[in-house]
């Protein structure tokens, strides 16, 4: 019985990421408006990916410009199947609808734990993107947020 419980919780931690080898919303390094701007928007050649960790639809509607869509179950919660498209950038920023998007900081520790060390998580998210009238693109209106519900 001891080991059917033993492997259910190791289960329940590798496919909910729950177990992710300390790492912690601490270890998680936030950066604001200016230095997304600065990594992204204003520079030559952008040395950073967003990846914007709001469900598909609310990416679909609007996003920051040049944003991919990530979401937890896309990123193995181990070592292995570097996402390519990852590859150029030295610093992955992760968004969320506002501060308080808890798949953009799960998203952001589950890079974490798979090996990524440039992860940042921009803490005022799409709201105060959108809201200081910075570039975003797709095919709706950007100030109509999805709720994120699974916060």
């Amino acid at each position: 019985m001891r080991n059917a419980i033993a492997i259910a919780v190791g289960w329940v931690c590798l496919v909910a990421g729950g177990c992710n080898q300390g790492i912690t919303d601490k270890d998680i390094k936030m950066i604001g408006i200016d230095e997304v701007r600065r990594l992204t928007v204003d520079a030559d050649k952008p040395s950073a990916l967003l990846i914007d960790a709001r469900p598909p639809r609310a990416y679909e509607r609007a996003r920051i410009r040049g944003a991919r869509s990530v979401q937890l179950t896309d990123i193995r919660a181990d070592r292995t199947g570097a996402n390519p498209d990852f590859g150029p950038y030295k610093t992955l920023v992760v968004y969320g609808e506002d501060p308080g998007s808890a798949p953009a900081r799960a998203l952001a520790k589950r890079l974490l734990t798979s090996g990524y060390d440039g992860v940042r998580m921009f803490s005022g998210g799409f709201a105060e993107w959108s809201g200081a009238g910075l570039p975003v693109e797709g095919s709706g209106d950007a100030k109509t947020p999805d709720s994120d519900t699974s916060r």
